[in-house]
């Protein structure tokens, strides 16, 4: 018994000889895609997180910022799903509420919402869509198919082409 006691001793000391590996990010460069402008509300968020992030991350990689303007941030989040290598140095500030133009069925969407991998929200925002039940409009076809200046249809919030959202009431 004394023998396998002293083996398995031996054993584990000649297995501290091992190196460990080195951290994967370790003299890697994380990018982060924003979706607006440089100096917008939603620009400072990924700015300040690329600050503070690689003391936290093993390996403590560089951190840089690229903003990707346009369309409301469809351009790039259509650039994060479809350029970059799903191998974790690419990172996409973009816009929760994306999610309604895949849902409206927008040709100009290259992406799949369910795809994305969602590690975390710097704010949090609600987003909300509103119908009153004699509107007219019983399905996303119909909100799909709303004209925005009917006498039924309010409209609120523009998307990335410049075309209102309908919201009825």
């Amino acid at each position: 018994m004394w023998l396998r006691l002293w083996i398995a001793i031996g054993c584990l000391l000649s297995s501290t000889a091992i190196h460990a590996q080195a951290p994967f990010y370790q003299g890697k460069l994380v990018t982060i895609v924003v979706a607006t402008k440089a100096g917008d509300v939603y620009d400072l968020y990924p700015r300040l997180l690329a600050e503070y992030l690689p003391k936290y991350i093993p390996g403590n990689p560089n951190i840089i910022i690229q903003n990707v303007a346009g369309a409301a941030g469809l351009i790039a989040t259509n650039q994060v799903y479809n350029l970059a290598k799903p191998d974790g140095l690419t990172l996409g500030a973009i816009y929760p509420a994306l999610y309604f133009e895949q849902l409206a069925k927008r040709p100009e969407v290259k992406f799949d919402w369910n795809k994305f991998h969602w590690i975390g929200s710097m704010a949090s925002s609600n987003t909300l869509m509103y119908i009153r039940n004699d509107a007219g409009i019983k399905t996303i076809d119909d909100v799909r198919s709303a004209r925005c200046r009917s006498a039924q249809v309010r409209c609120h919030r523009r998307d990335f082409r410049g075309i209102l959202y309908a919201q009825a009431y």
